[in-house]
């Protein structure tokens, strides 16, 4: 009679058994396949982030890139102007021909910036200063232009000067973006 019941005790054992250890590898399964999708998920996610940023970039560049191309040429114009070669309407005129045919949303550049790369807030910000020096030598010409002394070689030094303050500020600012890009 003990033969059965250890015979059933034998199988009913060897059962829980071979269950507990099924249901154990079970679980130790899903929680690595869990672990295994989660960083899976999270690879995906920084790579996903990287390419926005790499786009946004690449983005950024190529409008800073025409932003300044268009300052370049707007200065340029009126350092003619300074120099005699142009009259200031042929120079608006010129403007307004340039202003047709420019592309792009200037104002993006602002917002690339401020939400995208806050690193190269500070170098943007010396273009934007050094434009408002600019700007400061060109309204003083025009208004002594406006009131009939055409002759702007007093201003053509100082107005160069800060063009030359553009460039490179200019400059440093895409290879900082071009950095940030870099290190994605």
């Amino acid at each position: 009679m003990t033969d059965p019941y250890v015979t059933m005790l034998t199988a009913l054992s060897s059962a829980f058994l071979g269950g507990g250890v099924a249901l154990l590898g079970v679980f130790l399964t899903n929680r690595s396949n869990t672990d295994r999708l989660r960083i899976q998920l999270e690879h995906e996610s920084q790579q996903k982030k990287a390419d926005l940023l790499r786009s946004r970039g690449e983005e950024l560049y190529e409008l800073s890139e025409k932003w300044l191309n268009m300052f370049a040429a707007y200065y340029l114009r009126r350092s003619f102007v300074m120099q005699g070669k142009l009259t200031y309407n042929q120079c608006l005129d010129m403007d307004i021909e340039e202003g047709n045919k420019a592309s792009g949303n200037f104002v993006r550049i602002v917002m690339l910036v401020d939400v995208y790369f806050p690193a190269t807030r500070t170098a943007h910000e010396e273009i934007t200063k050094a434009r408002e020096e600019l700007n400061k030598i060109e309204i003083t010409f025009k208004r002594a232009y406006e009131s009939g002394d055409t002759d702007g070689g007093q201003f053509l030094a100082p107005y160069v000067r800060c063009q030359k303050t553009i460039e490179q500020a200019g400059e440093n600012f895409k290879l900082l973006v071009l950095e940030n890009i870099r290190a994605l």
